[in-house]
């Protein structure tokens, strides 16, 4: 049995729908997948309901931004409600986050640019996908390159993305497994040891990593993401 439990749309950050996902999960043989947006459920509904369309089961999900250690790391909820009032409400203030990021990261941008000599970012075309869904980093990487500002989507984080980022602090971990919980979903550590958004930017010690994933699990943490298909 073939599964991928952990993939992005173009909800947030993914390059493809959630429809396009699960035809092409459908396609591949898997026997199941759940689409994790970051902080909204959109993707995941649209996906659930595509699955049920060509048979193939979607497992309900979403990835939270929480704070650790003033650090953000990220946490996977599985077989939620989707419709839950207080998760849906949570993230709602998140994604308002994610929209004042944007517009700091554009500013300082636009900062740079004009003292440069060189043209500024029209910010009003990305705040606009606010409007829509949650607005990444990636989205700005992808005009950035759109319009010829970079010649890859890495250059914009290196030139500007990572410098200028602004982590949200304010959701706990804690917070973000409770309301996991109670929209009846289990929640899951999202992978670990990668470069960032993970125990790696608190840490690189592997003491300190089994000291946080103790504390983790006595604050009821279900698991964590030991394997994750990059896409």
């Amino acid at each position: 049995m073939a599964i991928d439990l952990h993939i992005h749309s173009t909800i947030s950050d993914g390059e493809y729908t959630p429809e396009e996902l699960v035809m092409m999960a459908k396609k591949a043989g898997l026997s199941a997948i759940a689409v994790c947006d970051h902080d909204t459920t959109e993707g995941a509904r649209l996906a659930v309901a595509a699955g049920e369309k060509i048979g193939i089961v979607v497992i309900p999900a979403v990835e939270v931004s929480a704070s650790l250690q003033g650090e953000v790391i990220h946490i996977l909820g599985y077989g939620i409600n989707l419709g839950h009032l207080e998760l849906n409400q949570v993230l709602g203030t998140i994604v308002s986050y994610r929209y004042r990021r944007a517009e700091s990261i554009l500013a300082n941008i636009n900062q740079e640019l004009i003292a440069a000599g060189r043209r500024a970012v029209n910010t009003q075309d990305i705040l606009d996908l606010g409007k829509e869904k949650p607005i990444t980093r990636a989205d700005i990487a992808m005009y950035l390159l759109e319009k010829g500002y970079v010649k890859s989507r890495n250059e914009a984080f290196d030139l500007w993305l990572d410098k200028y980022n602004i982590p949200n602090k304010d959701f706990s971990v804690q917070e973000a497994i409770d309301v996991i919980h109670r929209a009846g979903g289990i929640a899951i550590l999202a992978h670990p040891s990668s470069p960032s958004m993970s125990l790696n930017t608190i840490s690189t010690k592997l003491e300190d990593h089994k000291a946080i994933l103790q504390d983790l699990y006595r604050n009821e943490l279900d698991g964590v993401e030991v394997y994750r298909f990059l896409q």
